[in-house]
């Protein structure tokens, strides 16, 4: 009983693990809203997150891809040369150069601007069918 418990909890968190989505409002007012996804291959997650939030009444305004921090990574390398080197700086105690890499990148999202607009009536959703001239 205890095995099929654990087998069921952990399928169900895989399940759920993959249902997430990186769309997320970065603002919403009563006229329209931003929604952000890291990429422009997360737009249709974007689009779709809009949509369950206002139906299909609504106009993108803007896209583009947005500068939000820094992304700094330091790669350190301890230690060149050959194994006898490096075996000889530990036992005359010297140390071995350490070189160190500091690399800054721009983290950029892509937003949509979006605004609600008035669904149109009912008799007016249908294209106007032509009326024939009088004679």
């Amino acid at each position: 009983m205890r095995r099929f418990t654990f087998l069921l909890l952990l399928g169900s968190m895989v399940a759920m693990a993959g249902c997430t989505s990186p769309a997320r409002f970065v603002d919403r007012t009563d006229s329209g809203g931003i929604v952000a996804v890291p990429d422009y291959s997360h737009r249709e997650q974007a689009i779709a997150l809009i949509h369950r939030e206002v139906g299909p009444n609504y106009h993108i305004t803007d896209e583009k891809e947005v500068v939000v921090g820094s992304d700094t990574k330091t790669t350190v390398v301890a230690g060149s040369g050959s194994l006898l080197t490096r075996f000889e700086s530990w036992f005359t105690g010297t140390k071995q150069v350490a070189k160190s890499e500091t690399k800054t990148d721009p983290e950029k999202e892509f937003r949509i601007t979006y605004i609600k607009t008035t669904p149109l009536p009912a008799n007016l959703s249908s294209p106007p069918t032509a009326v024939p001239a009088k004679p």
